[in-house]
């Protein structure tokens, strides 16, 4: 039970930008706001709300949750589809006599989805340098980490259908990857591709593969 509160919310000016805070209307905010502040430089947004009559309201969340106000956003390119993050930070208050006491915090974030709507596919093409490239630089393909690995393995053996082999043994290890141009020669392919520097053993001064079998993963995110 609450009677007012404040929030501070921080927003990404790169791939949107704020154009006004207000009461909500859909459901109806039994709270009013006394202050709002958009500072669209650093893309912080604060509010402060309060119940008018001091009323104390029960906060509901789940299917139905309490409304304290809205807040609007405009892409700044809506037809480029990129992830953009909203982090929310705040405080609801408790009044007692003349001023008010902190009683709770609710940090939270929301991530928004920006642009025109695209059909995806399950599937997906990269057969190009350029692609390539892009794709290491950017982080959507990265090698994957022995945690990575672990939890992938788990959910192989948990899924695993009955009677089927069970994974080899193997040793996990871990790979810095690196894009191939292509252009064959010798036994190399002609088309261009990703591949990666597998963790050596050295022995007695000379760089020879350690025994065994050795797994090295990439993932595409």
């Amino acid at each position: 039970m609450v009677n007012g509160g404040s929030a501070t919310l921080n927003y990404d000016t790169q791939t949107m930008y704020c154009t006004g805070v207000a009461p909500s209307t859909d459901p109806p905010s039994p709270f009013m706001i006394t202050y709002s502040d958009v500072d669209p430089i650093n893309g912080i947004i604060t509010v402060e709300a309060y119940e008018p009559g001091g009323a104390f309201i029960p906060i509901m969340n789940g299917g139905d949750p309490t409304s304290f106000f809205d807040v609007f956003f405009v892409p700044i390119d809506v037809d480029k589809p990129h992830l953009s993050t909203v982090q929310v930070t705040g405080e609801m208050y408790a009044q007692v006599g003349m001023g008010y006491t902190q009683i709770s915090t609710f940090p939270g974030v929301t991530q928004n989805l920006i642009g025109t709507p695209h059909t995806s596919s399950g599937y997906f093409l990269i057969d190009s340098e350029e692609e390539w490239a892009e794709s290491l630089s950017s982080g959507h393909v990265h090698p994957m980490v022995e945690l990575e690995w672990m939890d992938y393995m788990e959910q192989w053996s948990m899924y695993r259908e009955e009677g089927t082999e069970p994974y080899p043994l193997n040793e996990f290890r871990p790979a810095s990857l690196y894009v191939y141009g292509g252009g064959g020669g010798y036994s190399y392919p002609k088309m261009p591709g990703l591949s990666w520097h597998g963790e050596r053993r050295i022995r007695r001064k000379e760089i020879t593969p350690a025994p065994g079998n050795m797994i090295i993963c990439w993932i595409r995110i």
